[in-house]
């Protein structure tokens, strides 16, 4: 089916006469070999065939790996080899002498001043029973050669310093024992004290020891002897 009108149509003709008057147009011969072109189907040419594009290979969807987290390991302990400690031994004091050293009264005083605070010092490591402590100290007092003036306190001060120094030496030497008491045993106090409720009656109190014979250990005192309750360990 032809769309349009035909190519050479009056007016078109006369439309070309005008413009070119000087030819002249044998328009029965035009008509007669006039070429009709037929419309081909429109063949497109393939594309040209470059470099193959690779083929988009879909790759499979990862699978969910579940990660377990590893436990924290603890470090081992490690343990430090043991140290022995070292084995202190107990060095012996020196025992206290029983009679002062020097010729002369100089050298004497200055042998008391040296063992005057040593024995103090000692005192309290021989008895814990304040009574006995006291006695001991007033003892040791006696040694102190600080309290003498003249040449007349300096006699009689070494005379006595000499007698307590003896007292003290034979004190420390003695070795202490403990009392084997029975604990359910009653003591006698307790014993005075229950007897004397029965009758009504307070019992009177012992008569005081002297501090001589406290340090001494004579009867009366309740340390150096047979049984001392009150010393705890041994000079």
């Amino acid at each position: 089916m032809r769309v349009g009108r035909e190519p050479l149509d009056p007016a078109v003709i006369r439309e070309i006469e005008a413009q070119h008057p000087d030819i002249d147009f044998d328009w029965a011969t035009l008509v007669d070999n006039q070429q009709v072109i037929e419309v081909s189907a429109d063949v497109r040419r393939p594309p040209k065939r470059g470099r193959p594009e690779p083929a988009q290979v879909m790759a499979p969807p990862a699978s969910v790996i579940e990660t377990v987290k590893p436990a924290p390991v603890q470090p081992a302990e490690v343990r430090q080899p043991e140290v022995a400690e070292p084995v202190v031994q107990a060095v012996p004091r020196t025992p206290i002498p029983a009679v002062i050293e020097g010729t002369t009264r100089e050298e004497q005083m200055a042998f008391l001043r040296t063992w005057y605070p040593q024995i103090r010092e000692r005192i309290p490591h021989r008895t814990h029973d304040p009574v006995r402590i006291e006695a001991l100290l007033a003892l040791a007092e006696r040694l102190n050669p600080t309290a003498w003036g003249d040449e007349e306190q300096i006699a009689v001060g070494l005379t006595h310093a000499a007698e307590a120094l003896g007292r003290l030496s034979r004190v420390f030497s003695k070795r202490r024992r403990r009392s084997r008491r029975r604990p359910a045993a009653a003591s006698h106090g307790d014993r005075v004290e229950a007897r004397a409720d029965e009758h009504g009656a307070s019992p009177e109190p012992p008569a005081p020891v002297p501090p001589d014979a406290v340090a001494e250990g004579e009867p009366g005192s309740s340390h150096e002897g047979p049984a001392d309750p009150g010393d705890a360990s041994d000079e």
